[in-house]
């Protein structure tokens, strides 16, 4: 585990740095969608019970992925392809996966491979899994359990509920700002910032 990037020193300051970005960038795509009139949001009152078991469901979800797609899978196949084939695979497995969630179409799997890129990313600019899965972990959890959106068309329970009203190129409709320009957009201000 330490060779994949889980090292044991200084690993809850990358997990946190990572974190912190991709709680911005949902943020960020948030105030998009509400700047231009596309969400309306009002406060949910979860059940504590739910709330804490879904939030734990996606943490563990959040780092599992992380470590199947850019630890295994990512470094399995640096070491026979390079890491750029390698990083190009593991992210179109990472959006084949997703295709098999609710309301997916072409648009959100293509937007889901620049998903995978951007955690892959995160991880070579910092040789850190730890921070690959803070990433992973804050985007899904500010978008789902904060801000109330659909993660890749599936929804828990959340603090607020997000809701669209905007042409689905942008917004993503039923599967979430993952499907939409304005998801799409962030990852690339994510890959731009890295």
């Amino acid at each position: 585990l330490v060779d994949l990037g889980l090292q044991r020193r200084g690993w809850a300051a990358r997990l946190l740095r990572g974190w912190g970005l991709g709680t911005l960038l949902v943020l960020l795509a948030f105030v998009a969608l509400w700047a231009a009139g596309w969400v309306t949001v009002e406060r949910a009152s979860p059940s504590l019970l739910a709330f804490t078991a879904s939030v734990l469901t996606w943490i563990i979800i959040s780092f599992v992925e992380e470590l199947t797609f850019r630890g295994y899978i990512m470094q399995g196949l640096a070491k026979g392809w390079g890491m750029p084939i390698a990083v190009i695979v593991s992210s179109i497995l990472f959006a084949a996966v997703h295709s098999l969630n609710p309301d997916a179409d072409l648009f959100a799997i293509f937007n889901i491979f620049f998903a995978g890129a951007f955690f892959a990313l995160g991880y070579l600019v910092t040789a850190s899994l730890w921070f690959a899965a803070g990433l992973h972990i804050g985007w899904n959890l500010t978008l789902i359990h904060i801000v109330g959106f659909p993660g890749s068309g599936l929804t828990e329970p959340s603090l607020f509920q997000s809701t669209v009203d905007g042409p689905e190129l942008m917004t993503g409709g039923a599967f979430g700002p993952e499907g939409g320009l304005v998801g799409l957009g962030a990852w690339l201000l994510g890959i731009a910032l890295l």
